[in-house]
């Protein structure tokens, strides 16, 4: 997993590249891990960062949307999805506190499919 977002609350993370240079840096980093794992990493990434390093012109990579306010469709216009995060607000039993929940974009068939191709090799 690639985490790819703005967090205006971090010390670390007050600088904003160009668009262009975040996208390289991404795609080196991809290859990277694609060639030591032998599987390429999921980019996980929030609509405002989506649109200011335009993540759009990243073709053939699978993405885990962010949006809790309006579905993919409409906060990421015509992207294709693998996961989509839509609450923070979650609860799980014997859970303290809120927890991340996500869907999955596919058939059980799809997911099981999907697992296969992320096993160890």
């Amino acid at each position: 997993m690639l985490d790819m977002e703005w967090n205006p609350f971090s010390p670390t993370c007050q600088r904003r590249p160009d668009a262009a240079v975040v996208r390289s840096e991404m795609r080196i980093w991809l290859d990277k891990v694609e060639a030591h794992f032998g599987q390429r990493p999921v980019i996980y990434t929030t609509p405002r960062f989506y649109e200011d390093a335009g993540l759009s012109a990243m073709k053939n990579e699978e993405f885990w949307l962010r949006t809790t306010a309006k579905t993919p469709a409409q906060a990421f216009p015509g992207q294709r999805w693998r996961f989509w995060q839509y609450t923070a607000t979650g609860t799980l039993p014997n859970t303290p506190g809120a927890v991340d929940i996500n869907a999955f974009n596919g058939t059980k068939a799809d997911w099981q499919n999907w697992l296969a191709s992320r096993s160890v090799r």
